[in-house]
């Protein structure tokens, strides 16, 4: 660790919520510790919702994530990911929009502080993700435009997606052909 290396006590990370859950924009939702304390998060669950169309809902939330080992910086970032341990920790640190990180120095609560003016941008994320949501909802899905995202995200061959010898006369001609009960519902 640096000489300049200020740590950001437990009590400081909830802190920084004060003034949003003080004012009820937001309420805790989780918060937690990783591995002896070395990594911990605050979640904090943002008022309203995201309505994708219909029924289908995406809540918003405001995370801070704090590394007590030295090796990571404070991070505060808006997601829509309900953090409860480290898969989704990770997930909603890689995800999505850009992580605020501030280092752990003698300027981190100023840092902090500014942090703290940048909820306002809190409303116009949510509402541009809301909008994005409803634009892909209306993206109308057949059986080769299915193909062609599951080949972009899992792509051929299938036997090496599976991890399994399949012989090549079994394997399925598309992506769509494997899961024909989904193309039907989607």
């Amino acid at each position: 660790m640096s000489p300049r290396y200020l740590t950001l006590q437990n009590k400081e990370a909830f802190d920084f919520f004060d003034p949003i859950i003080g004012d009820n924009k937001a309420v805790f939702e989780t918060a937690g510790s990783l591995g002896n304390g070395e990594r911990i998060w605050v979640l904090a669950k943002v008022r309203g919702e995201i309505r994708v169309i219909g029924d289908d809902i995406c809540a918003k939330y405001l995370l801070l994530s704090n590394a007590h080992d030295g090796r990571g910086s404070v991070s505060v970032k808006f997601t829509p990911i309900r953090v409860v341990c480290q898969n989704t920790l990770m997930l909603a640190l890689e995800s999505g929009e850009k992580s605020h990180n501030i280092r752990h120095s003698k300027h981190m609560q100023n840092r902090l502080q500014n942090v703290q003016e940048l909820l306002s941008l809190i409303w116009k994320t949510f509402e541009r993700a809301e909008e994005l949501f409803q634009i892909l909802a209306k993206v109308p899905v057949n059986a080769e435009r299915f193909d062609t995202y599951l080949e972009a995200v899992y792509p051929s061959p299938f036997a090496i997606t599976c991890r399994v010898m399949i012989p090549t006369s079994r394997l399925p001609r598309s992506m769509s052909e494997m899961c024909p009960r989904l193309i039907r519902e989607a």
